[in-house]
């Protein structure tokens, strides 16, 4: 036979035993890795489900959305020791009555109070304006005259310039601030996120609340981001086996085992108004929720 079609003949016979060697390690391997697919896939959506149906319903003049998030599914190298999921998921409830004439008034009263209090401070601005101008010049004169006095004479001045004019801004904040308080937008948005079978839990921190069953539970009070803006409160809630490990830092023990469908640890953060939050989670039925754990 010709050497060059004998050559030929052995690549493609080459070929087609990878090509098969290949689709057999791939049959062989499918059937294992989604057999754990579907384990984590049902366990976690069956309790998804029991979830779902155990969250409260939207306010009157509300409106709820939710999402889930499965974020973590069988390593394709794993023993079979620890196959426990992971999900977390997510309820959002908006305040819709109300909410633009709201926003109106708070944005008329920021302006008016704005415009007033700038009005007030003008003179004093523009005084400090000038003798900024008025220094700095007088700056560049002494620096090229090294006047080592008069430039630290000047320096001093710029800096208690600066100092003013800081002090001006602050206080005229404080005064908008203390006008458009009562019209900043609270309770307008909550937020129940849930998190199953997570092995760690941040930012948790407040005054101790007492939950039934919970290992540790608190609430804080919401505080204010700037001066038209309110940042809500948050009550967090963890179930299961938990312990403080760093201020506001707490880590879940989960127990190995395979195909393990029981939810171990259980972190709830309800973000909102502390009544609005103590009212969801009255209406959250906490024995469905419990009843994942068992």
């Amino acid at each position: 036979m010709n050497k060059t079609v004998s050559f030929f003949i052995s690549i493609i016979l080459l070929i087609i035993s990878t090509a098969t060697v290949g689709v057999h390690a791939n049959d062989d391997a499918k059937p294992l890795d989604q057999d754990k697919n579907n384990f984590y896939k049902s366990a976690a959506l069956s309790v998804r489900d029991k979830i779902r149906k155990a969250m409260p319903t939207a306010p009157v003049g509300w409106t709820a959305s939710d999402e889930v998030k499965i974020d973590s599914f069988p390593d394709p190298e794993s023993d079979g020791i620890n196959q426990y999921y992971r999900f977390s998921y997510q309820i959002h409830y908006k305040r819709l009555a109300g909410i633009k004439e709201e926003k109106k008034r708070l944005a008329e009263v920021y302006a008016e109070s704005s415009e007033r209090h700038g009005e007030e401070v003008n003179a004093q601005i523009d005084d400090l304006l000038r003798q900024q101008t008025v220094a700095s010049e007088a700056l560049r004169k002494a620096s090229r005259r090294k006047n080592e006095a008069e430039i630290q004479r000047l320096n001093n001045e710029l800096e208690e310039n600066g100092r003013k004019m800081r002090a001006i801004h602050e206080d005229v904040e404080e005064k908008i601030s203390r006008d458009v308080s009562q019209y900043l937008l609270k309770d307008t948005d909550a937020v129940i996120n849930i998190v199953v079978n997570n092995e760690r839990a941040d930012d948790v921190y407040g005054d101790p609340l007492t939950v039934s069953e919970a290992a540790f539970a608190f609430q804080r009070e919401g505080e204010r981001k700037g001066p038209t803006t309110w940042q809500e409160g948050k009550t967090i809630i963890l179930y299961g086996d938990w312990q403080q490990v760093g201020f506001g830092v707490f880590r879940g023990h989960l127990l190995p085992g395979p195909n393990n469908p029981k939810a171990q640890t259980i972190c709830i953060t309800i973000t909102g108004a502390r009544n609005r939050a103590v009212d969801l989670m009255n209406q959250m039925d906490s024995k469905a929720i419990l009843s994942l754990m068992k």
